[in-house]
């Protein structure tokens, strides 16, 4: 462990019997993303997986932008891994990282959730927020690592073979446990839930060790196929029944043979597009669909959005 900060309980964990090969905890940091992805320049090879924990994290961020807020108390980490060459390979690929991982993530963390809160109902949102009692309580955000600036070593032994480099992924993680004044911060609401309205307290890196256990490579099939997750997904799908409210840029709709047709909502702007409608679960690629109100089935491989309605 390479200790930056001074929480004496991060130090209780055998990160390394978890899997992970570097860990550096930090009193606070703007965001464990960005500490990772500049941390993970300077590794080698062996390094990986990398873990960056914090007690507080200043400006976190979720998806497409949105800021994470973090009170002290919370989960705050990132990890890095290689990202498995399967995971380029699916079809209809969106701008996002590929789902599979982000499912696999969330997946993993309900589960954890689960275990400590014996007495809350935890389900997912797609595609990876975790919601307890009808309201989030942790974001996952995964992010590319660039090639430019990583160690020479890294980049050498990546560029054996024909596949090319080995990408790097890290998967950032925040999630409200024995902070208190989660709905009273300027970034927050009464839309979040935290673990201390169980009138528990939780040691957080306990709460990390237990994820990891499940989330970790354990096999050469990496996260495991979405045919694998879709069930497991499907049993604590929070948007399953709903009918929903979707902001998007682009969707593919199903035409009648069951081929997916590629098409922009609106090409006169670059503002998304709303449509209505009833949720209908996610595709083979761990992609949503919707049933409109018009009839057709849409395939979303990303949103900027997902409201629900009833």
């Amino acid at each position: 462990m390479n200790d930056h900060g001074s929480s004496v309980e991060w130090s209780t964990v055998n990160w390394r019997a978890l899997g992970i090969a570097t860990h550096q905890h930090f009193l606070e940091v703007t965001s464990t993303n960005d500490v990772a992805r500049e941390t993970a320049g300077s590794l080698t090879e062996d390094s990986f997986p990398l873990l960056i924990t914090c007690d507080r994290q200043t400006r976190g961020r979720g998806r497409n932008g949105r800021q994470w807020w973090h009170g002290e108390g919370g989960l705050a980490c990132s990890i890095v891994v290689p990202l498995p060459s399967q995971l380029n390979e699916v079809p209809f690929a969106s701008r996002h990282v590929p789902h599979r991982l982000a499912i696999w993530t969330a997946v993993c963390l309900q589960e954890t959730a689960a275990r400590f809160l014996t007495n809350q109902v935890c389900q997912i949102k797609w595609p990876n927020d975790l919601m307890i009692a009808d309201r989030k309580n942790a974001g996952i955000l995964i992010e590319p690592v660039p090639l430019v600036g990583r160690a020479p070593s890294i980049v050498s032994t990546m560029n054996r073979g024909s596949l090319g480099p080995t990408p790097l992924v890290v998967v950032g993680i925040g999630v409200n446990i024995n902070n208190t004044d989660v709905a009273n911060s300027e970034f927050a609401s009464t839309d979040w839930f935290s673990w201390s309205e169980t009138q528990q307290r939780f040691t957080v890196p306990n709460v990390l060790a237990d994820f990891l256990a499940r989330w970790l490579p354990s096999s050469s099939d990496w996260p495991p196929p979405l045919s694998v997750l879709q069930s497991r997904f499907a049993a604590v799908d929070w948007l399953r029944g709903k009918r929903l409210e979707i902001q998007a840029m682009g969707a593919w709709k199903v035409l009648p043979n069951g081929d997916l047709q590629v098409a922009d909502l609106d090409q006169r702007t670059d503002l998304p597009v709303t449509l209505f409608g009833n949720y209908a679960g996610i595709d083979e690629h761990g992609f949503l669909r919707l049933q409109s109100d018009d009839g057709d089935l849409w395939v979303f491989p990303s949103v900027e959005r997902v409201h629900a309605l009833s």
